[in-house]
């Protein structure tokens, strides 16, 4: 038996976890969360200024708004694979690239990770 499943709504209605557990895990998960978020924001911004384009002109490129732009180099968004992809696009590199330490290497001309 699985036993009882109750929603975990310190974390999000989405997540469950099993009746009589506490969910020691929920911060540090909120913490993960918050630092990937961060790291692809400061990848992202990386990216767009070393090939010389501003919010505006990245946001243009990829249909977006410019606050939705600034919002994910902040941190306070998370994208979908879809947005990842449309701003690889406009950026001309894979969307791997977009994420932190994918370990494929500098794609952008003059980008220096070392």
């Amino acid at each position: 038996m699985l036993g009882h499943i109750i929603p975990d709504v310190t974390d999000s209605p989405w997540s469950y976890r099993s009746q009589g557990r506490h969910n020691h895990g929920a911060m540090t998960d909120q913490m993960s969360r918050a630092s990937a978020l961060s790291a692809f924001g400061a990848r992202l911004r990386q990216l767009r200024t070393t090939i010389g384009l501003s919010q505006e002109a990245l946001a243009d490129l990829a249909g977006l708004d410019r606050t939705y732009i600034s919002a994910c180099e902040r941190g306070r968004r998370n994208p979908s694979l879809l947005i990842l992809l449309r701003l690889g696009a406009a950026l001309g590199v894979e969307a791997a690239h977009l994420l932190p330490d994918h370990g494929l290497g500098p794609q952008v001309e003059g980008e220096d990770l070392g």
